[in-house]
């Protein structure tokens, strides 16, 4: 049907944690594919955590420098991907890297020439941390 897919725009560090906030009053939430931004340290950890209903559903994230970010991956201890999947929250983790390209036009996180090189990775929300 049309409402199949739900997007929300906004910050995610506010916008994750006030959807589930709200709509958890009212209903159990489906959630089969969840993506993290790289611009919050807390959104991976919220959608894992957050989502009720499936148990289990497909999570990513996106990493604009490297998979050893401090927020998103596995650059620190407090890292969200990192500590979820050493809690068993997450499982069966893939994460790749794109070939380096050279942007044509300016975007938010880069201006036009910068070269880039996009880091990416999925897994399992196992449930255990609903």
């Amino acid at each position: 049907g049309t409402n199949r897919i739900q997007y929300i725009k906004g910050n995610t560090c506010n916008t994750v944690p006030a959807y589930f906030s709200k709509e958890q009053q009212n209903k159990e939430i489906l959630c089969d594919f969840m993506h993290a931004s790289s611009q919050c340290p807390t959104d991976l950890y919220d959608l894992t955590t957050m989502a009720t209903v499936p148990k289990v559903g497909i999570i990513t994230a996106t990493a604009m420098h490297s998979l050893y970010d401090k927020d998103v991956y596995f650059g620190s201890p407090k890292a969200q991907w990192l500590n979820l999947r050493s809690k068993g929250c997450v499982t069966q983790t893939t994460c790749w890297k794109e070939d380096s390209k050279q942007l044509h036009k300016s975007y938010v996180f880069a201006k036009n020439g910068t070269k880039m090189d996009h880091h990416f990775c999925i897994g399992i929300n196992t449930g255990k941390c609903t």
